[in-house]
């Protein structure tokens, strides 16, 4: 029996010596996780900032496009790869009139009545009324729809509520998404700073200035630097490599003429 009870005592003791040193390892793992992820989302704001502190730089050889061009530069030995976006270069959903939403659809390769259509139904589903425009959509047509939701008829609160109104696919939204905002608060946009999709919609049927801008504009790196920080939004994307890990972080952020507190964050992910 005395012999039996010491098999069992040091089989427990096994036992507890080896779920120690197994919560041991996973509390290592676990510090070592989170020292990871908080090193590379610090970097990931030290380049935001890096980013950011270039619109500021009066010199334009130094100062990054605006225009949703990729630029690469090496930080803290580092290769990253920056597309900073002028939100004014973007169609604003809840500003644009149904004529620039039609072309974007147009310019999308949407045919003539459907890109109608979603232009009525996006000033449908953002205008205060329940009245329906001629093709567009409200409560009735979203119930017959088989749908569990209405127009909001307010503004867009993100650009993904896009996808709730009646029509819209998922290919189609992600083929014109890079080219709208809610951040601009502007029925049209600047071409100087647009993406190719969003300069098609603006100049509709004229290929020539869609595709090289109107005659005469100067590319967005070189306007000064007191047109970047006048109140404009940027939609910041910065991408690299953290340890063979492809890393991805967004923000956006509206400048502000105030040394002190220079931009507000309006979203980071």
């Amino acid at each position: 029996m005395p012999l039996l009870y010491v098999l069992w005592t040091i089989s427990l003791l096994t036992i507890i010596a080896v779920a120690s040193q197994s919560s041991g390892t996973l509390s290592y793992r676990l510090v070592r996780n989170t020292a990871d992820a908080a090193q590379y989302e610090a970097f990931a704001e030290a380049v935001l900032n890096r980013a950011v502190l270039s619109l500021l730089d009066e010199r334009a050889s130094d100062r990054l496009p605006v225009d949703g061009s990729a630029e690469t530069f090496t930080f803290n030995d580092i290769a990253v790869t920056a597309r900073i976006q002028d939100e004014q270069g973007r169609i604003d959903i809840n500003h644009a009139d149904g004529a620039l939403l039609a072309n974007l659809f147009r310019a999308a390769d949407v045919p003539t009545d459907k890109a109608g259509q979603l232009a009525d139904r996006i000033l449908d589903w953002r205008d205060p009324d329940h009245l329906k425009r001629l093709n567009g959509a409200e409560q009735k047509e979203y119930r017959q729809a088989g749908l569990p939701y209405q127009p909001r008829n307010g503004s867009f609160m993100t650009i993904e509520e896009l996808k709730l109104v009646l029509g819209m696919t998922s290919d189609l939204f992600r083929h014109v998404r890079p080219a709208l905002t809610i951040y601009s608060g502007k029925p049209t946009i600047d071409p100087r700073l647009a993406p190719p999709l969003a300069r098609r919609a603006l100049y509709g049927a004229n290929a020539s200035q869609a595709s090289t801008g109107s005659a005469g504009l100067s590319p967005s790196r070189n306007l000064p630097a007191r047109h970047l920080r006048a109140g404009h939004a940027y939609r910041i994307l910065v991408e690299f490599s953290w340890k063979g890990t492809p890393v991805t972080r967004e923000a956006i952020i509206r400048y502000r003429n105030d040394r002190s507190d220079p931009y507000w964050l309006l979203k980071w992910q």
